[in-house]
């Protein structure tokens, strides 16, 4: 067995196999801080050949590991001072980005090998974010039309006038606009549709208005129609039953007779002064 896998075979855990690594691999570049050498840097002179930034030293980054490592992760500082700070701001917040995808495990190699893989484009964003902070793209102004002063609006009218809607659109808008100082042909359009949509809705409360009268009159109409048919229905008599009018006219049926039989015995008495003697065989029969 080895010497190296008899220390990471005595070693008591994850963390301290990670230390006996670090210190095979980094031993020249390594420094530790603190005497439970939880705080340490590592110098590392980048293998990306795309990093082209020139520095007086190797990046030297600083690692502290907290108590709870690796389940929280290291927090990595770049000590460099011959770089820019505001570069530097920028590259330890994309460490520690890196760090916290890799919680829950020992990570200080990890970090290692992915800084030095991705150098070149880490430092490149960093420049390309600063360089939009302190250069930022101007905004453009942007510049309200104008208010339409009266004679502008007279000239459009006169205009409007001289050149006819039967002229094809462009050409007549661009001829309109030829006749107002100071207007583009896109202005003078947007000033018609503007006087047209007021005009719209200055008439709608009129024609509404003259819509509700016509209708309150209708109204008024239809109310008089229908008190008069109440009026007339609750005064005539109605109409007769089939039954009602069957049973009139068998009651006249049984009655009529005596009562025609009466009236002309009545008749008859006062014809002859009352002397009418009784006729012979009344009551019974004829001779």
């Amino acid at each position: 067995m080895s010497e190296l896998q008899e220390s990471l075979h005595a070693a008591g855990g994850e963390e301290e196999k990670e230390r006996i690594l670090l210190l095979r691999r980094w031993k020249s570049a390594m420094s530790f801080l603190t005497e439970d050498q939880r705080s340490f840097t590592i110098l590392l002179s980048s293998s990306d050949p795309d990093f082209v930034l020139k520095t007086q030293k190797p990046l030297q980054l600083s690692f502290t590991l907290p108590t709870s490592y690796p389940a929280e992760p290291c927090h990595v500082s770049l000590l460099n001072e011959d770089i820019p700070s505001h570069i530097r701001v920028l590259v330890e917040k994309a460490i520690n980005a890196e760090a916290k995808k890799l919680a829950g495990k020992t990570m200080v190699r990890e970090i290692l090998r992915w800084f030095d893989n991705n150098t070149s484009t880490i430092f490149q964003c960093a420049l390309e974010v600063q360089s939009a902070r302190t250069n930022p793209e101007p905004q453009k102004s942007v510049s309200l039309p104008s208010p339409w002063t009266p004679e502008e609006q007279r000239l459009l009218e006169a205009a409007m006038k001289q050149f006819p809607s039967t002229m094809e659109a462009s050409e007549r808008w661009a001829s309109i606009a030829s006749k107002v100082p100071g207007r583009t042909k896109k202005e003078c359009i947007e000033r018609f549709k503007e006087v047209k949509k007021a005009l719209q809705a200055s008439q709608r409360p009129a024609q509404g208005a003259a819509k509700d009268s016509k209708e309150e009159e209708a109204g008024r109409e239809e109310e008089a129609a229908t008190t008069a048919q109440e009026s007339s229905s609750s005064s005539s008599q109605r109409e007769w039953t089939k039954q009602e009018q069957q049973a009139l006219e068998s009651a006249l049926q049984h009655g009529a007779q005596g009562e025609v039989e009466e009236d002309s015995r009545e008749s008859a008495k006062s014809d002859y002064g009352g002397v009418l003697p009784s006729l012979p065989g009344e009551g019974q029969g004829q001779r």
